[in-house]
């Protein structure tokens, strides 16, 4: 019974300041440009004071309670911007599903913070007086950081950049953590996350022109993965902004907003309808005098989750031909397989479409010419010859084509919702154009200029990849023709080509032997789908589009798939008695039930702490 009321207490307090998921109620720590201390009992700031971090709690009023310092990094600099390790809402930022928080340089018309929709819509959140008091108005210059969804009673904003990137007193520093066992302010030495020189690389492989000492981080998030490493590494992903540089002749204006995954090419957000790129009017969308972007946050976004649609590229050409132990050739078992992967798909995706994509020793065809239904995906397959595959291998430029077919036929949707199924047993031998190149001699990572390079750096930035490889030529003893990279000495073989290119995107790789006598056709289980729906599909197919397959045979039941986040009982709803368990796991006293974890982690940052509160009020006030 304690232990419920004081559940009942904390989430009552947190309702009063406004505990569902609007502009109302949201903790933040920002910075000024300058940095400044806030007066005692809130209104105008104070004093200037080098990285000084205040806290707000909007939408305030002139005379209330806030600001009111909340961190000081204890250095001689000027914050520049904030985030938090595990910054909420990051993937729905990335995935185009949550809300965009932007501020722009000098707060223009006296508006602290801006929002675009995963649908377009744009509009003000917050005024200056909404976020902090400024008494009298204009006192307050600039948000020049923001750091939301922290605790009511603390600071978490435990990566910050500074102005001209400094950092630590190494210097040459773009993102600084002070994240254990960095040290907790004023204590030194900070920790150096994300050296300067990454940042100059990562925005001059995305076009930038012009004297590399005018980039200069200035607006990010953070999302470290499970587990944390100690500094930047896989699975990291960050996004940040830079500074205007036009006034120094460069190119880029400061309304960039960059993803840079650790191992992996960086890209152009995609938000709104829009990439976030030099070419984006920000001025004229926003109604702003300024291109430059000064903060970067997320918050939940009410749009629904978007529909995948796929590419199917199915490999025609001749070392297809070769006899399997099924008595079929591997062209004829690839495009069964191929009828079985099209039907799983819309299983998965009842509203998806697929294209459907040939190659042969003359190029790529399109033979649905476009995006179609099942029906009509079949009917193109169907159209096929079941032994009529001949010709060379122009694989990378078959890949490349298919890629960027799928991103321009969908340019709004996040690159997981754009599948490209690749069914093929290598070798390439005949590219031309964009993704031609010699073979790499190794890797992953692969040579500069190699195909295998040209082609992984264009999927990584618009597709999941599935791969089914159908052997592979050196099996089939063909070697000493040349006709494979697996056959010249020294380079990267197809099956870690292959296979590289599948799981680095979070998509399913499978290889097929010719002696595999089981496929096709291709076996099924309950899969449970990321939308929390059940689907009887491949392991294969499940896997690919981001689900949990629950075995060979296994039968769909009722309602298995569903994870209602905040129902940490079980019981099918989110009531007083999760409530009393959020609080027990949320405080470190509930540690023995793992399956737990999961329903409190409600903004899935890989913490249970205080900024699961508001979702979880969400949740409850939602039965």
């Amino acid at each position: 019974m304690c232990t419920a009321r004081k559940a009942a207490i904390l989430l009552a307090s947190f309702l009063a300041i406004g505990g569902t998921v609007n502009a109302q109620g949201i903790p933040v720590e920002y910075s000024n440009d300058q940095d400044e201390e806030a007066v005692a009992g809130g209104g105008a700031h104070g004093v200037p004071d080098p990285e000084q971090v205040l806290f707000t709690l909007p939408p305030d009023a002139v005379g209330g309670p806030h600001p009111s310092d909340i961190v000081d990094y204890g250095r001689p600099e000027q914050v520049d911007a904030l985030a938090n390790g595990e910054d909420a809402y990051f993937s729905g930022v990335v995935n185009n599903t949550a809300d965009l928080l932007v501020s722009f340089a000098g707060d223009p018309g006296g508006n602290a913070v801006w929002f675009e929709t995963p649908a377009g819509a744009t509009g003000i959140l917050w005024t200056q007086v909404d976020f902090s008091n400024p008494d009298p108005p204009g006192n307050f210059e600039d948000t020049d950081g923001l750091e939301l969804w922290g605790p009511l009673n603390g600071s978490d904003a435990d990566f910050f950049s500074e102005v001209g990137d400094p950092g630590p007193p190494i210097g040459g520093c773009s993102v600084v953590t002070i994240r254990p066992p960095c040290g907790i302010p004023p204590a030194l030495p900070l920790c150096c996350f994300i050296p300067r020189a990454a940042i100059v690389a990562t925005v001059v492989s995305l076009g930038y022109t012009g004297p590399t000492e005018l980039i200069e981080l200035d607006a990010l998030m953070v999302q470290r993965a499970c587990p944390f490493g100690a500094s930047f590494g896989p699975g990291d992903r960050i996004i940040f902004s830079i500074r205007d540089t036009t006034g120094g002749g460069a190119s880029f204006d400061g309304g960039e907003i960059i993803v840079l995954p650790f191992g992996a090419p960086a890209f152009f957000l995609l938000h709104g309808g829009h990439l976030w790129n030099t070419a984006f009017n920000v001025a004229g969308t926003f109604g702003v005098a300024t291109e430059e972007v000064d903060s970067i946050e997320g918050k939940r976004g009410s749009s629904a989750a978007s529909r995948r649609n796929m590419l199917v590229l199915l490999d025609r050409t001749g070392s297809m031909v070769e006899m399997r132990s099924t008595n079929n050739t591997r062209c004829e078992d690839a495009l069964e397989t191929a009828m079985d992967d099209v039907r799983d798909f819309f299983i998965a995706n009842p509203f998806g479409s697929v294209s459907v994509w040939t190659f042969t020793g003359t190029g790529p065809t399109d033979l649905t010419g476009g995006f179609v239904n099942e029906a009509a995906a079949v009917a193109a397959l169907n159209t096929l010859t079941p032994d009529d595959c001949s010709g060379a291998t122009p694989l990378a430029e078959a890949i490349c084509a298919a890629s960027d077919a799928i991103t321009a036929a969908f340019p709004l949707a996040a690159p997981g919702d754009r599948v490209l199924a690749i069914s093929s047993d290598g070798g390439e031998n005949n590219s031309t154009g964009q993704c031609a190149g010699p073979d790499s001699v190794s890797g992953p990572p692969y040579d500069a200029g190699s195909w295998q390079r040209l082609v992984s750096d264009k999927l990584a930035a618009q597709n999941v990849t599935l791969v089914r490889q159908w052997g592979a030529l050196a099996r089939a003893g063909l070697s000493g023709d040349g006709d494979a990279a697996e056959f010249r000495a020294g380079t990267v073989s197809d099956e870690t080509f292959f296979q590289d290119i599948a799981t680095s995107s979070g998509g399913s790789y499978v290889f097929i032997d010719d002696s595999n006598t089981a496929i096709p056709p291709v076996t099924i289980g309950s899969c449970c789908l990321p939308d929390n729906r059940c689907a009887s599909v491949s392991q294969f197919m499940c896997e690919g589009l981001g689900g949990t397959y629950g075995g060979d045979g296994a039968v769909c039941v009722q309602g298995q798939c569903v994870l209602i986040m905040g129902d940490i009982d079980g019981d099918r709803d989110v009531d007083g008695d999760d409530m009393s368990l959020f609080v027990m796991v949320l405080l470190g006293i509930d540690t023995g039930n793992p399956a737990h974890i999961p329903p409190c982690d409600l903004n899935e940052d890989c913490s249970i702490d205080g900024r699961d509160i508001q979702a979880f009020v969400e949740a409850r006030l939602s039965f």
